[in-house]
């Protein structure tokens, strides 16, 4: 017959591993949230650069050119640090 105090325990040590695959997961998901957040305002801003290009003349598209490519290389670093957290879990 199996023991009370031992099934209580193995019962109680369940829900803690559970508990703590759940507190892996919100942090993984908040993660995940605060680099989307950052590439979503990198986006914003890449795009309101680029916009600048159509009212700019040829002659002056140089320094348009160039802040948009740093925004845009700004951006890949920010999909790469995505790709990274979010491949080390396949859920996401």
């Amino acid at each position: 017959m199996a023991d009370p105090v031992s099934d209580a325990f193995m019962d109680a040590q369940i829900f803690e591993d559970l508990q703590s695959c759940i507190d892996a997961d919100a942090q993984v998901r908040e993660q995940i949230k605060t680099i989307l957040q950052k590439l979503e305002r990198q986006g914003r801003s890449a795009q309101s650069i680029l916009s600048r290009a159509h009212s700019t003349p040829p002659a002056q598209l140089q320094p348009v050119i160039e802040a948009a490519e740093a925004a845009i290389r700004s951006e890949v670093e920010s999909v790469g640090e995505l790709s990274e957290v979010a491949s080390k879990f396949p859920y996401y």
